[in-house]
């Protein structure tokens, strides 16, 4: 079996980035169910859109809630899953240059999440610490972590080993 010699797994858990998204989102659950009360009774139709609006402002929260990423280096490659929009595998064959290092997500990468951007791709979820790959095709990405000199070294060493045993 795969064991992985490395694994972080971070989730958005800012409080500044919950209350963004949960207090519009209750804000207007609030507004919504005064609205019904108010016109009650109303049609099926009006009833359905309210209903379906509720349910969106209710998921919102879960969506971000449920998201995570998580980054494994194992003995074939760096496996990062951004739970549940995207999974991507980088063998250590197609790394040429790994670098722990701080920056700056908004400047450099407009943000956090899953970014394309003139400085190439990143995946970060908090903080301002990540690892830069360069890549054997000139593309560059960038992990975010919390431990990115932990997963720098890792990574070095897997890929010096691959090299070597080949």
């Amino acid at each position: 079996m795969d064991n992985p010699n490395f694994i972080e797994i971070q989730q958005f858990r800012q409080g500044w980035l919950l209350a963004l998204v949960l207090v519009p989102c209750i804000s207007a659950l609030i507004y919504i169910g005064f609205t019904v009360f108010r016109n009650w009774p109303m049609s099926g139709t009006k009833m359905l859109i309210y209903g379906a609006i509720a349910l969106a402002l209710v998921l919102v929260p879960v969506f971000m809630l449920s998201i995570k990423m998580v980054t494994e280096v194992k003995n074939d490659a760096i496996h990062i899953r951004f739970f549940p929009l995207k999974r991507e595998v980088i063998p250590f064959s197609e790394i040429a240059k790994c670098t722990a290092r701080q920056y700056s997500p908004i400047k450099e990468y407009g943000g956090w999440g899953i970014r394309y951007g003139a400085k190439g791709m990143t995946y970060n979820i908090s903080g301002d610490h990540g690892v830069q790959l360069e890549l054997a095709n000139g593309k560059r990405l960038l992990i975010g972590s919390q431990r990115s000199e932990e997963l720098a070294k890792t990574i070095r060493f897997k890929t010096f080993t691959k090299e070597e045993e080949g």
